[in-house]
């Protein structure tokens, strides 16, 4: 039986990997970064958002830790808002200014 709240995406069925591209959704912000660390058994990661400046620089903002769940929703650590998809984010919005 599927789960109606779920939409089934690529993005969502992909087994996380360190250094894999991803995008953090929270209302209408998006913030692209990378899987810092997976976890053993592979249902919890490390996500580094990567903070991109007019002028060219990068830098990375603080890291969280998201947990797979029903339905293979990745969500922040303790937190039931948001959620992380993992693969290519570049065709992702990522200006959470609007």
């Amino acid at each position: 039986m599927s789960n109606p709240t779920h939409t089934a995406s690529p993005a969502n069925d992909l087994r996380p990997i360190v250094g894999m591209p991803a995008c953090y959704t929270i209302g209408s912000d998006r913030y692209a970064g990378t899987v810092a660390a997976v976890s053993r058994g592979g249902r919890t990661v490390v996500f580094a958002p990567i903070v991109v400046f007019e002028h060219g620089l990068m830098m990375t903002a603080n890291a969280a830790s998201f947990t797979l769940r029903a339905g293979g929703i990745w969500r922040p650590q303790g937190l039931q808002c948001g959620r992380l998809t993992l693969g290519d984010t570049r065709t992702t919005d990522l200006d959470p200014g609007f």
